[in-house]
C-alpha cells in the first residue's frame, strides 16, 4: 500500500465527487451554483453542465464525429457529471481563462479571491522531480523555461486542451469534435503547443550529459514492464491492466523507449538520460524520470501525465506469461462449453 498523497492517479470520479461536496456545502444543485457564481459574473452566456443541454443553447451546439467523414452524433451524455459535462464555446472559454491569468478577476467581477487562485495554480507535491506536478484541477505543462498550467480532457466525441501561461498574460485553446484518423487528436494537441510555444516564446533546449557507460546501466535498469496508476485495482477489471502494460526498452545507443509514449508517426519516441535517472525526449521537449531505492526502479514518471505514475509490474503479474495463460484458460473454457452438449446424457445414473 502506498501511503495516500504519494501517488497521483486522475480520477473522474473524484471530479464527480468534488462536484458532490459543492452542492452540499451551498445547499444549491451544482449546476445552479456555477450558473450563479461563475457563469454570471464572468459574462459566459454560452456554457453550460446541464445534460441535455438546455434548449436554448442547442442551435449553438457543435456535433461530434467518431471521424470527421462520419454522420455528426447525438448530444454526448457524460455518466460522472461534472467531470466531462461542460458545453462551452470558444469566446466564453477565453473569459473562464482571463479569470485564471488575473488570479480570479475578470473586469469588475471576481470568480475566486487573489490567494485562492494562487493556490489552485501552484503546489508543494513534488511526486517525481524535476517532472510537470499535479496542481490544483490544473497540471504543469511548462515549455522552454515559461511556466503553463494546463487541463485537457476527452469525451468520446470532443477532444479538448487548455493551456495558461501565467507570467506571459497568455493562454492557447484548443477543441476538436473528432478523434481523427489513428487517434490524430492527441498528437495535434501536443504540436500545436510545442509548435506555439516555439513560435512565440523560443528558447535554446539545456541538456546535461551523463557518461556512455553510466547511461547504459540506467537504461538497463529501467528496461521491464510497468502499469500506470491510474487502473483499476481490486474489481475484476484489474485483469484488463494485463492488456497495458507498457514496455520500457533499452536501446544499444543507451537511450531508452516506452511503448507507451509515441510520436506523430506512432512509433515509440527515444529519451536521452541528461541526469541521473532523469531521460528527455532526444527530439527536446517532455522528459521521463525514475525514483530508484536499493538499486531497483519503484516508479517513472513522464512531463506529459503528471495525474498519473508508471509503476513496476511483479514477475507474477506480467503479460509476457500470465496474458498467454489467461487467453489459454478462456480458450479452454470455451471449447468445454462448446463439447458440453456433445458429451450430455439424459440416462440417470446407477447405484
Amino acid at each position: 500500500m502506498t501511503a495516500p498523497g504519494s501517488t497521483p492517479a486522475y480520477s473522474n470520479y473524484g471530479a464527480g465527487l468534488a462536484g458532490y461536496i459543492v452542492q452540499r456545502v451551498s445547499g444549491e444543485s451544482f449546476d445552479d451554483y456555477i450558473e450563479k457564481h461563475i457563469f454570471a459574473p464572468l459574462g459566459m452566456k454560452f456554457a453550460s453542465f446541464r445534460q441535455p443541454l438546455p434548449a436554448k443553447l442547442e442551435p449553438f451546439m457543435a456535433e461530434g464525429y467518431k471521424v470527421a467523414s462520419g454522420d455528426p452524433k447525438p448530444f454526448e451524455i457524460v455518466t460522472v457529471p461534472p467531470a466531462g459535462s461542460l458545453s462551452i464555446s470558444g469566446t466564453d472559454m477565453a473569459r473562464f481563462a482571463i479569470a485564471h491569468l488575473q488570479n480570479g478577476a475578470f473586469e469588475s467581477n471576481r470568480i475566486l479571491q487573489e490567494d485562492t487562485a494562487k493556490k489552485m495554480h501552484t503546489t508543494a507535491n513534488d511526486m517525481l522531480p524535476p517532472l510537470h506536478r499535479m496542481l490544483l484541477g490544473f497540471y504543469e505543462n511548462d515549455i522552454n523555461g515559461h511556466r503553463v498550467i494546463t487541463h485537457a480532457g476527452d469525451t468520446e466525441w470532443f477532444h479538448t486542451e487548455l493551456n495558461l501561461l501565467p507570467d506571459d498574460n497568455v493562454a492557447l485553446y484548443i477543441s476538436m469534435n473528432s478523434l481523427g484518423k489513428d487517434g490524430a487528436a492527441g498528437p495535434i494537441r501536443t504540436m500545436l503547443f510545442k509548435e506555439f510555444g516555439d513560435r512565440y516564446f523560443p528558447a535554446p533546449l539545456a541538456k546535461g550529459t551523463v557518461d556512455p557507460k553510466t547511461a547504459k546501466g540506467h537504461a538497463q535498469l529501467m528496461a521491464g514492464r510497468y502499469t500506470l496508476s491510474r487502473r483499476p485495482h481490486t474489481s475484476f477489471l484489474s485483469m484488463l491492466n494485463l492488456l497495458g502494460q507498457t514496455k520500457v526498452t533499452r536501446n544499444e545507443d543507451g537511450t531508452i523507449s516506452v511503448s507507451a509514449l509515441r510520436g506523430a508517426n506512432e512509433q515509440p519516441e527515444k529519451f536521452e538520460e541528461i541526469a541521473p535517472f532523469v531521460w528527455q525526449n532526444v527530439d527536446g521537449g517532455s522528459r521521463v524520470a525514475a525514483k530508484v531505492e536499493n538499486g531497483h526502479v519503484v516508479r517513472f514518471g513522464y512531463d506529459e501525465y503528471p495525474f498519473m505514475i508508471f509503476e513496476p509490474v511483479p514477475c507474477w503479474w506480467s503479460s509476457i506469461w500470465l496474458l498467454p495463460l489467461w487467453i489459454a484458460a478462456l480458450v479452454a473454457l470455451g471449447l468445454t462449453v462448446l463439447a458440453w452438449p456433445s458429451v450430455a446424457t439424459t440416462e440417470l445414473p446407477t447405484f
